[in-house]
């Protein structure tokens, strides 16, 4: 995401309509789906779908789009490196910071006061009945996976577009040669009447 400088900002400002302005302010501030967006920003209802793509790939459109989101993470003081400082107890937990054991083997839960509880998604307590006897705890940690997964994209390890260049050139488009023949026949007509 790019915060623009307000030079920058007021060129694109002046290269887009106000039916664009509109579009990109209620697709980022209203969080609508392209589609609604382009509704109520006045575009046709039946060509929403399309114009929105079509909006969303016009370079004035887009840095003022990506202008937008920053403007909003900056206000709600999201960035990067506070998404990664929340990521990573739960990314790098282990069950073994959550359990204590004592010299009988018993497991307990170690004081909450020592831990990153950043981690813990729920803790329930649960009485004991019959054989087991005492109380049963229960500690339900976030999913590491997927904070793998989100750490990794946050800080660009993992990438989910394919890049086709080859040492930062494009590569070539080939060019396929081909010879379309056309046979002009009446219906019914045999290939070998035609050639007469």
């Amino acid at each position: 995401m790019a915060l623009l400088t307000d030079i920058e900002l007021t060129d694109v400002l002046e290269a887009l309509n106000p039916m664009q302005m509109l579009f990109s302010e209620l697709y980022v501030n209203k969080n609508l789906s392209g589609g609604e967006a382009c509704r109520r920003a006045g575009y046709a209802s039946a060509s929403r779908y399309v114009q929105s793509a079509r909006l969303l790939a016009n370079d004035n459109v887009k840095a003022y789009v990506e202008h937008l989101k920053s403007v909003q993470a900056v206000e709600a003081e999201v960035t990067a490196a506070a998404l990664m400082a929340e990521l990573k107890p739960v990314a790098f937990q282990d069950v073994t910071d959550f359990l204590e054991f004592n010299e009988f083997g018993d497991v307990g839960v170690k004081s909450l006061e020592d831990l990153d509880t950043r981690a813990i998604k729920k803790i329930s307590i649960k009485k004991g009945k019959g054989e087991a006897e005492g109380d049963i705890i229960t500690v339900e940690l976030h999913d590491k996976l997927k904070a793998i997964e989100m750490l990794g994209k946050t800080a660009d390890v993992f990438k989910d577009k394919l890049d086709l260049t080859s040492a930062g050139e494009k590569l070539a488009t080939p060019v396929v040669e081909s010879k379309i023949f056309i046979n002009h026949r009446r219906a019914g007509e045999k290939i070998e009447d035609s050639e007469k």
